[in-house]
Protein backbone atom coordinates (compact mmCIF):
# COMPACT_ATOMS: atom_id res chain seq x y z
CA UNK A 1 0.00 0.00 0.00
CA UNK A 2 3.38 2.56 -0.33
CA UNK A 3 1.54 4.07 -3.28
CA UNK A 4 -1.70 5.08 -1.75
CA UNK A 5 -1.92 8.68 -0.19
CA UNK A 6 -4.45 8.82 2.29
CA UNK A 7 -5.76 10.87 4.93
CA UNK A 8 -4.18 8.89 7.16
CA UNK A 9 -0.44 8.69 5.71
CA UNK A 10 -0.43 12.26 5.33
CA UNK A 11 -1.43 12.75 8.85
CA UNK A 12 2.15 10.56 9.86
CA UNK A 13 0.03 7.66 11.22
CA UNK A 14 0.77 4.19 10.22
CA UNK A 15 -0.73 2.72 6.94
CA UNK A 16 -4.14 0.73 6.95
CA UNK A 17 -3.65 -3.29 7.19
CA UNK A 18 -3.41 -4.66 3.71
CA UNK A 19 -6.53 -6.27 4.59
CA UNK A 20 -8.41 -3.09 4.69
CA UNK A 21 -7.87 -2.56 1.01
CA UNK A 22 -8.71 -6.07 -0.05
CA UNK A 23 -11.84 -5.55 2.07
CA UNK A 24 -12.67 -2.45 0.41
CA UNK A 25 -11.89 -3.41 -2.79
CA UNK A 26 -13.71 -6.78 -2.41
CA UNK A 27 -17.21 -4.83 -1.31
CA UNK A 28 -17.13 -2.79 -4.23
CA UNK A 29 -16.46 -4.98 -7.04
CA UNK A 30 -18.16 -7.90 -5.77
CA UNK A 31 -21.18 -6.08 -4.68
CA UNK A 32 -23.69 -8.54 -4.20
CA UNK A 33 -25.68 -7.22 -7.01
CA UNK A 34 -23.49 -7.27 -9.21
CA UNK A 35 -22.18 -10.89 -8.53
CA UNK A 36 -25.65 -12.09 -8.53
CA UNK A 37 -27.47 -9.68 -11.44
CA UNK A 38 -24.97 -9.38 -14.01
CA UNK A 39 -24.60 -12.29 -16.21
CA UNK A 40 -20.55 -10.95 -16.75
CA UNK A 41 -19.77 -10.46 -12.91
CA UNK A 42 -15.96 -11.52 -13.18
CA UNK A 43 -15.81 -9.41 -16.05
CA UNK A 44 -17.29 -6.26 -14.35
CA UNK A 45 -15.67 -6.92 -10.90
CA UNK A 46 -12.09 -7.18 -12.46
CA UNK A 47 -12.73 -4.14 -14.63
CA UNK A 48 -13.75 -2.01 -12.01
CA UNK A 49 -10.31 -3.42 -10.06
CA UNK A 50 -8.36 -2.37 -13.45
CA UNK A 51 -9.85 1.36 -12.86
CA UNK A 52 -9.01 1.23 -9.31
CA UNK A 53 -5.42 0.28 -10.08
CA UNK A 54 -5.14 3.00 -12.51
CA UNK A 55 -5.99 5.58 -9.58
CA UNK A 56 -3.42 3.38 -7.48
CA UNK A 57 -1.05 1.74 -9.25
CA UNK A 58 1.64 0.73 -5.92
CA UNK A 59 -0.98 -1.90 -4.72
CA UNK A 60 0.59 -4.71 -3.68
CA UNK A 61 -0.65 -7.47 -6.32
CA UNK A 62 -1.36 -10.07 -3.02
CA UNK A 63 -3.95 -7.48 -1.85
CA UNK A 64 -5.53 -7.33 -5.41
CA UNK A 65 -6.05 -10.98 -5.72
CA UNK A 66 -7.44 -11.47 -2.29
CA UNK A 67 -10.31 -9.48 -2.65
CA UNK A 68 -12.59 -11.77 -4.19
CA UNK A 69 -11.65 -13.90 -1.21
CA UNK A 70 -11.72 -11.28 1.06
CA UNK A 71 -15.69 -10.64 -0.08
CA UNK A 72 -16.81 -14.01 0.04
CA UNK A 73 -15.45 -14.21 3.60
CA UNK A 74 -17.52 -11.23 4.38
CA UNK A 75 -20.13 -12.69 2.63
CA UNK A 76 -20.31 -15.73 4.26
CA UNK A 77 -19.72 -14.08 8.34
CA UNK A 78 -21.73 -10.99 8.36
CA UNK A 79 -25.10 -11.86 10.10
CA UNK A 80 -26.45 -8.19 9.53
CA UNK A 81 -30.67 -9.26 8.40
CA UNK A 82 -30.30 -12.43 9.94
CA UNK A 83 -30.26 -10.94 13.42
CA UNK A 84 -32.76 -8.20 12.61
CA UNK A 85 -35.46 -11.16 11.21
CA UNK A 86 -34.80 -13.61 14.54
CA UNK A 87 -34.29 -11.06 17.45
CA UNK A 88 -36.32 -7.87 16.18
CA UNK A 89 -38.15 -7.82 12.54
CA UNK A 90 -37.93 -4.33 11.24
CA UNK A 91 -40.93 -2.00 9.00
CA UNK A 92 -39.10 -3.09 6.35
CA UNK A 93 -38.09 -6.62 7.26
CA UNK A 94 -39.21 -8.40 3.70
CA UNK A 95 -36.50 -6.16 2.07
CA UNK A 96 -33.85 -7.01 4.39
CA UNK A 97 -34.76 -10.61 3.71
CA UNK A 98 -34.57 -10.42 0.31
CA UNK A 99 -30.89 -8.55 0.75
CA UNK A 100 -29.84 -11.29 2.93
CA UNK A 101 -30.93 -13.57 0.24
CA UNK A 102 -29.45 -11.92 -2.55
CA UNK A 103 -26.20 -11.87 -0.53
CA UNK A 104 -26.46 -15.57 0.05
CA UNK A 105 -26.75 -16.15 -3.43
CA UNK A 106 -23.59 -13.76 -4.28
CA UNK A 107 -21.96 -15.69 -1.55
CA UNK A 108 -23.00 -19.15 -3.21
CA UNK A 109 -21.56 -18.03 -7.23
CA UNK A 110 -18.44 -16.62 -5.55
CA UNK A 111 -17.41 -19.26 -3.98
CA UNK A 112 -18.18 -21.48 -6.96
CA UNK A 113 -16.22 -19.66 -8.82
CA UNK A 114 -13.98 -18.33 -6.32
CA UNK A 115 -10.82 -20.19 -8.50
CA UNK A 116 -11.68 -17.95 -11.64
CA UNK A 117 -12.32 -15.08 -9.83
CA UNK A 118 -8.86 -15.02 -8.65
CA UNK A 119 -6.79 -15.85 -11.66
CA UNK A 120 -8.75 -13.08 -13.17
CA UNK A 121 -7.50 -10.28 -10.51
CA UNK A 122 -4.14 -11.70 -10.06
CA UNK A 123 -3.77 -11.25 -13.89
CA UNK A 124 -5.15 -7.59 -13.79
CA UNK A 125 -2.66 -7.13 -10.42
CA UNK A 126 0.36 -7.99 -12.86
CA UNK A 127 -0.79 -6.24 -16.04
CA UNK A 128 -0.60 -2.58 -15.10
Amino acid sequence: MAGVCSPVRRAGLPAPDPFLVSYELGRIAFDPRTVVLDEDWIASGVNLVGAYLESNPHLPAADVTACGRVALLQLMTSLYGVKQHYLAPGLLQEDLDGFWRLRHAAAQRLLAALGDVENALEQAAHHR
